[in-house]
């Protein structure tokens, strides 16, 4: 019985070792959640493309456009400018999510029947900032090639 009480008190003291609430670091964790997060990061993003292949890159200029879905969870995204890398016109049905006050992640809705697949990653900081990843197939006569894809742009 005596074995029994000191692995419970044991236990017991061990555990009032994990019971912080704060990250390591001391700071708070917690963030103001946005009510609409579409309507936050909707807008235009002027940038560049970058598209590499096999470790040789290609830059030109684009643009991303955000507008809120059918919901405040979904947003669509189009793509301009990227023609000459490969990049078709399209607009692609996405899910949204808040990763603190004001950092957002965008990822491509799923069946969306789109050639990103689930790949596609766009990143919203302070409202202004984009990055966009993902991988597309570009066909160029009967070969076909993946080649990776980021977006850098502001609103």
């Amino acid at each position: 019985m005596k074995k029994f009480l000191v692995a419970a008190l044991a236990m017991m003291t061990l555990s009032l070792g994990f019971t912080s609430c704060g990250d390591d670091e001391g700071g708070n964790s917690s963030y103001n959640i946005v009510s609409d997060p579409a309507s936050v990061v909707a807008g235009t993003y002027n940038g560049s493309y970058t598209r590499t292949l096999e470790g040789e890159k290609e830059t030109a200029s684009a643009t991303i456009v955000v507008a809120a879905g059918s919901s405040k969870d979904y947003v669509n995204v189009t793509f301009k400018e990227g023609k000459d890398l490969g990049v078709a016109e399209c607009t692609v049905p996405c899910n949204i999510a808040q990763k603190g006050d004001s950092r957002f992640i965008i990822t491509n809705g799923a069946g969306a029947g789109n050639d990103l697949g689930t790949s596609f990653r766009l990143f919203v900081d302070d409202n202004t900032n984009c990055l966009a990843n993902f991988k597309l197939t570009v066909k160029n006569g009967r070969k076909s090639y993946e080649y990776d894809f980021e977006f850098r742009g502001t609103k």
